[in-house]
């Protein structure tokens, strides 16, 4: 990382010292969470989602490869169906609270 900060530095004449003098921020992007997405190597992990649409990430309803086909086989689950939980809430189309949050499903659901 310093060596590819100094290739920096040098492409706006400075030494790495004054580069990162005159930064104000410095973010570093990876591929880490992309290989661990394609690799299924992540830590596990649950969803919480509205109660009645804990589904919806395996429905695809945002992305389908083919709307109509129904012999496209079902990708991987990220979050199998047991760690997705629903809680009281919602929100409608326009963001707004039509039932509140109950925090107490949520920390139901964090203890389950």
């Amino acid at each position: 990382m310093l060596d590819g900060l100094s290739v920096l530095a040098q492409g706006f004449g400075l030494d790495r010292e004054q580069f990162l003098k005159d930064s104000e921020v410095i973010v570093l992007g990876t591929t880490v969470v992309t290989n661990t997405m394609l690799e299924y190597s992540g830590a596990s992990t649950g969803l919480i989602a509205t109660r009645g649409f804990r589904d919806i990430v395996e429905l695809r309803r945002g992305y389908r490869e083919s709307l109509f086909d129904i012999r496209l086989e079902a990708p991987y689950q990220i979050v199998p169906r047991q760690r997705r939980l629903g809680v009281t809430e919602r929100i409608d189309f326009a963001g707004r609270v039509v039932i509140p949050l109950d925090e107490s499903d949520v920390r139901a659901a964090c203890c389950a």
